[in-house]
C-alpha cells in the first residue's frame, strides 16, 4: 500500500510496474491501495483498467493519517509498505510472503537499514533495543516493511506523533512480535527521493521509549527497569 504525500505524487506508473512484474507464489494475490494526501489529481494518475488497483484520496493532513486510511482500506492478511518515490524489486513480495507464510511466529519483515545489521530472524524486543543503544537509529528501513494485517491494525498503525510515525510502528511490532530481517533492499528509491531517516526530537524519543517499555510491561508481568 502506498501514501502519496501531497507535496509530491512521484512515477505512479514505475511504482505500479514494479508491482505488477512481482511474481507471488501459488494461491496469493496482490492489491495496490493508494490514499492520496489531498491530492485528487494524483487519483487519476493510477493505471485504468486493473480493479487490483484501489485509488482514493483524503483532505491534506500529512503524516500518519493516509497510512492509516490505507490500512483501513487494505483487505489483505499482509500489508506492505511501499513510498510513492520507490519501486519494488524483483521478487520482493514473493520473499516478504514466504517468510511470513512460512512461519505463523513472525509478525512482519523488513530490510536491513545497513550491512552491519545481521539479518535473519529476530526476537521480540530486538528493534528497541538496538534503537535504543544506538543513538536511536532503527536496525532496519520502515520504508521496506510488511506486516501481517492484524498486527498493524492491533497496533493503531501509523503514530500521529510527526516524524516518528514510521519508526514508532516498527519498534511497537518489534515488540509484541518476532520478525525478520531480510538481506535483500526490496526497494530502489528514485534519484531526488530522501532516504530512511531516524532524526527525531526528544519529545518523540520519549513517546516512543514510553510505548516500547509499556509493550514490555504488559508482555512481561512484573517487569520493570
Amino acid at each position: 500500500m502506498t501514501a502519496v504525500p501531497s507535496a509530491r505524487v512521484g512515477d505512479m506508473k514505475a511504482v505500479y510496474d514494479s508491482i505488477a512484474s512481482q511474481r507471488l507464489p501459488r494461491g496469493w494475490q496482490w492489491e495496490w491501495v493508494v490514499q492520496h494526501d489531498g491530492r485528487i489529481r494524483a487519483v487519476e494518475e493510477l493505471p485504468l483498467g486493473d480493479e487490483r488497483v484501489r485509488g482514493d484520496a483524503c483532505k491534506h493532513s500529512g503524516g500518519a493519517e493516509p497510512w492509516n486510511l490505507a490500512l483501513h482500506r487494505a483487505v489483505g492478511e499482509l500489508v506492505r509498505v511501499l513510498d510513492a518515490d520507490a519501486v519494488l524489486t524483483p521478487g520482493a513480495l514473493a520473499g516478504d510472503i514466504e517468510k511470513l507464510a512460512g512461519d505463523n511466529r513472525l509478525g512482519w519483515t523488513a530490510c536491513r537499514a545497513t550491512t552491519s545489521v545481521p539479518s535473519g530472524r529476530v526476537e521480540r524486543e530486538w528493534v528497541y533495543d538496538h534503537w535504543r543503544t544506538h543513538d536511536f537509529s532503527l536496525p532496519l528501513d520502515p520504508a521496506t516493511m510488511c506486516f501481517r494485517r492484524d498486527l498493524a491494525v492491533s497496533l493503531g498503525g501509523w503514530s500521529g506523533i510527526p516524524g516518528s510515525e514510521g519508526v514508532m510502528l516498527a519498534i511497537a511490532a518489534g515488540m509484541v512480535s518476532a520478525g525478520f530481517v531480510r538481506q535483500e533492499p526490496g526497494l530502489v528509491r528514485s534519484g531526488d527521493a530522501p532516504g530512511c531517516s531516524d532524526e527525531l526530537d526528544s519529545v518523540s524519543v520519549e513517546a516512543i521509549r514510553a510505548r516500547a517499555e509499556a509493550l514490555r510491561r504488559l508482555i512481561v508481568p512484573g517487569y520493570d527497569r
